[in-house]
């Protein structure tokens, strides 16, 4: 019998009006971090990941480099549309609902 996944948002950053987010996945993976990183356009329930199996200290770097704003936020919103581009050549897993 397979548990069902959960996400509690953790970090919201917002982002032209969309957001960029980072989730808590409960219960934790066994081989991987326990965190993710996805992005989520306005007014949307379906979010796309952009990075999974982040651990807490890949998390707390994060959130600090986002709150002293030590992103690149261009590098960050090219990135997000190369991963939007390439979802039909590289299909990732279902899009999360949050």
């Amino acid at each position: 019998m397979s548990r069902r996944k959960r996400f509690k948002r953790i970090f919201k950053l917002g982002l032209c009006g969309d957001w960029v987010e980072i989730y808590k996945i409960t219960p934790p993976p066994k081989t991987e971090g326990e965190f993710f990183l996805a992005f989520r356009e306005k007014r949307k329930r379906k979010v796309l990941p952009l990075f999974c199996g982040i651990t807490i200290g890949g998390v707390e770097a994060l959130i600090k480099d986002f709150k002293q704003r030590h992103v690149d936020l261009t590098k960050l919103l090219l990135f997000i549309m190369d991963r939007f581009q390439n979802r039909e050549r590289f299909p990732l897993e279902p899009l999360i609902r949050a």
